[in-house]
């Protein structure tokens, strides 16, 4: 799966984005459009953070660690789900272990 479908996945089940062709296409999140360049959660933390946020009022419980070496480790909890994921920067380990939460199977990233 490439950076701009785990993006747009983002968008869609953790952010409850609406999918727009307008613009050249995008999402409208709380009524504010977002594209592939304004909108980058896989590689800034801050944008990382709004999806924890996302996560954290579905119910999700958090945790991450730095694992030394370049690799962190972030996981969500909720009754019935947990996922954890890896990654060398701390955002994407956030991104993956919400999508992983959400229903996208592992293989897929």
């Amino acid at each position: 799966m490439t950076a701009a479908e785990k993006t747009r996945l983002l968008a869609e089940r953790v952010m409850g984005g609406r999918i727009t062709t307008a613009y050249g296409g995008g999402w409208f999140i709380d009524d504010v459009f977002l594209n592939q360049v304004s909108w980058q959660p896989l590689t800034n933390l801050a944008h990382a953070g709004e999806v924890l946020e996302a996560m954290v009022r579905k119910g999700f419980q958090f945790d991450a660690q730095d694992c030394g070496v370049g690799k962190y480790k972030s996981w969500f909890r909720a009754p019935g789900v947990g996922a954890q994921a890896y990654a060398p920067l701390l955002s994407t380990a956030i991104c993956h272990a919400a999508l992983l939460a959400v229903g996208v199977k592992e293989e897929e990233l």
